[in-house]
């Protein structure tokens, strides 16, 4: 069998610039959204980005970055950051809740591959967030995250029909939240637990959609494959990899809002730098022994894993 180290060839870099956001969501930490921690100065995001290509293209890999908050549209040098980017031939993607204008989002996708736009129920307006969905849609990948929060299920469902109907060319998923972003899930009910899962919508195609980190080839003992999503997985309670071999550091290195950086959203193998140690920081280059009871991060789940047949 080919080896799973073998199969990627993407590294992405998860890129918390700050924790400020317009949002104030109930089911989100303050410390995500509240603005206590000062944007990076652009000269500083630009010097590690530049080394982060410098040392993926050494292995042969290709960068994604991809950057998120608090809400990192409303970093005061985005653009400029992410048409840097750009010129230097690598992805970038965002994770946003889509409340920019439709005159911003057009001069940032030029410089965009991909986004993804979180509807976020109690803050959304929902008018301008499916405007906004359709004009990224027809020129770059664009998957919507629609947050189930269990007191306005069907309203997030009904929500999340009517950007399918609206949207063409889209994925869209329905997203379980967990209690305080951490690894306990709400307490949604079997019939909410089963709609999660078992929802899909018929999206128009006018073109064919490229391909996204979203879906997951696992491979069973028996040989047998099947491909999942993130948010199955996690609805299942099949996110239980401890004592697996794990790419997190080489197919994905995260940066939180302070600048500490760490092989994934896990924090799995403990702080490696900050952005502002240069030379320093030694990236790792093999994988790391999970020691976590439960994945529950889709950033992280979506990182290559296996477990080893060795003695």
């Amino acid at each position: 069998m080919t080896d799973p180290r073998e199969l990627a060839t993407l590294a992405v870099i998860d890129w918390t610039l700050g924790n400020a956001c317009n949002y104030a969501c109930s089911y989100c930490p303050a410390s995500l959204h509240d603005g206590s921690i000062a944007w990076p100065p652009l000269a500083r995001v630009t010097r590690f980005c530049d080394r982060l290509v410098d040392h993926f293209t050494s292995l042969g890999r290709e960068l994604l970055f991809q950057f998120s908050g608090g809400e990192p549209t409303v970093y005061p040098t985005f653009l400029e950051l992410i048409r840097r980017l750009h010129e230097r031939q690598c992805k970038v993607g965002l994770i946003s809740n889509g409340s920019r204008t439709l005159r911003w989002w057009r001069e940032a996708v030029p410089a965009l591959d991909q986004a993804v736009l979180t509807h976020h129920i109690e803050f959304v307006d929902r008018d301008h967030f499916i405007s906004v969905v359709a004009e990224l849609a027809a020129r770059i990948r664009t998957h919507v995250n629609v947050t189930m929060l269990p007191e306005r299920f069907d309203e997030c469902v009904a929500a999340a029909g009517r950007i399918a109907a609206e949207c063409a060319d889209i994925t869209l998923t329905l997203k379980p939240l967990l209690i305080g972003f951490g690894s306990e899930s709400y307490p949604y009910t079997h019939t909410q637990r089963e709609t999660i899962s078992r929802t899909s919508f018929a999206i128009r195609r006018t073109r064919p959609i490229a391909e996204s980190r979203g879906p997951m080839c696992i491979t069973y003992d028996d040989g047998g494959t099947e491909t999942r999503r993130p948010a199955d997985l996690i609805v299942a309670g099949q996110n239980h990899f401890k004592g697996w071999e794990c790419l997190a550091g080489v197919e994905l290195l995260a940066i939180d809002a302070r600048g500490d950086v760490y092989r994934g959203l896990c924090r799995q193998g403990g702080r490696i730098g900050h952005i502002d140690d240069d030379a320093a920081i030694q990236f790792p280059t093999g994988p790391v022994t999970c020691t976590r009871d439960t994945c529950h991060c889709a950033t992280d789940l979506m990182t290559t894993r296996y477990l080893s047949t060795r003695g």
